[in-house]
C-alpha cells in the first residue's frame, strides 16, 4: 500500500465527536476530571452530562457539622436531589467555631436527618473523623438502613452499644459485604467493640489500628495496653482474643495492616 493510498484513506475517516461517543466512555472520561468545579459546570453543559457527573460529583461527600451551615442540609437531602442515590461514601467533621457548647449534640441532630433521609443500602464507607464520641443511636440507624458497607468504624460511643448490637436482626448482614475495618480504640468498650467487629467479618482484606489511650477513663498504664517480651498485651489479647494461641489459628488474609502507636517492639510473636 502507497503512502498516498494510507494518507487518502486516512482523510476519508469520519472524525469522532465527543457527543457522539457512548455513555459508557464518556462516564471514563468525566471520572478523570479532577476538581469539583469543573464537574459543576459539566452538569450544566446538558442533561446527559448532567446525569453523568453528578455519580461522580455525590460519590464521596465530605460535610463540616455542627456549625451554622447545618440549616442547609435539609435541602441536600430534598428527594429532587438526583446525587443522592449515587453517594458511595460519606466522610463527617467538626466544623472549627469559636462557640463549641452544644456542638456534638448539634452534630449528631444532624448526623441522624442524614441517615434518615439517605436511600437504604446504597452506601460503601461512612467515616466519623473526629476524636469525639459518636451517637450510639445513630450509629444503631446507620447499620440498620445501610447494610452493604465495604468499611466499617469502631470508634468510641456516647454509650455502649455492643449488647443491644448484637440483638438486632441485621447484626449479621451488616457485615456480609465488609472487606476494611478501622478500629480506634480509647478505652476498654472500645476495644470490645473492635474485638466483634473482627470476629464477624473473618474475610477483612484491610485493617487499621489507630490507639489513643491518652485519655481513657480510668486511666491504663501502658505497660498493660501494650505487647511486653513475655506476653500479648490488653489492645492484642482483645481484639485478636478468638485467635489465640496464634501458633494454631488460621492468619487473616489481609493486603494491607496500618497501626498507629501500637508498640512493636516485643511483637515478633503476635502482629
Amino acid at each position: 500500500m502507497s503512502p498516498s493510498t494510507v494518507l487518502s484513506s486516512t482523510a476519508e475517516m469520519p472524525r469522532t465527536r465527543f457527543s457522539n461517543l457512548s455513555v459508557d466512555v464518556k462516564t471514563l472520561i468525566v471520572g478523570h476530571v479532577p476538581r469539583p468545579t469543573d464537574m459543576v459546570n459539566l452538569c450544566l453543559t446538558n442533561k446527559q452530562l448532567h446525569e453523568i457527573t453528578v455519580r461522580q460529583l455525590y460519590r464521596i461527600v465530605s460535610l463540616d457539622l455542627g456549625g451554622p451551615t447545618d440549616t442547609k442540609l435539609s435541602a441536600f437531602l430534598k428527594p429532587k436531589n438526583i446525587g443522592l442515590p449515587h453517594i458511595r461514601k460519606i466522610r463527617l467533621y467538626l466544623v472549627n467555631v469559636m462557640d463549641r457548647c452544644n456542638q456534638q449534640q448539634q452534630a449528631h441532630f444532624a448526623i441522624r436527618m442524614l441517615l434518615e433521609f439517605l436511600p437504604e443500602n446504597i452506601l460503601e464507607e461512612f467515616s466519623w473523623c473526629p476524636w469525639a464520641p459518636f451517637s450510639a443511636d445513630n450509629l444503631l440507624l446507620l447499620y440498620k438502613k445501610q447494610r452493604r458497607m465495604k468499611w466499617l468504624e469502631a470508634m468510641t460511643l456516647d454509650k455502649e452499644i455492643l449488647s443491644t448490637l448484637e440483638k438486632q436482626s441485621y447484626y449479621t448482614e451488616v457485615f456480609q459485604n465488609t472487606r476494611k475495618l478501622a478500629f480506634y480504640p480509647e478505652n476498654r468498650e472500645t476495644l470490645d467493640l473492635c474485638h466483634a467487629f473482627l470476629v464477624k467479618t473473618p474475610r477483612v482484606e484491610d485493617i487499621i489500628i489507630h490507639a489513643n489511650f491518652e485519655y481513657a477513663s480510668p486511666p491504663i498504664p501502658e505497660r498493660e495496653l501494650q505487647d511486653s517480651s513475655t506476653a500479648p498485651g490488653l489492645i492484642t489479647t482483645t481484639i485478636f482474643g478468638h485467635m489465640q494461641p496464634f501458633s494454631k489459628c488460621t492468619p487473616l488474609a489481609l493486603r494491607d495492616l496500618r497501626l498507629h502507636k501500637i508498640n512493636l517492639r516485643y511483637s515478633s510473636d503476635t502482629y
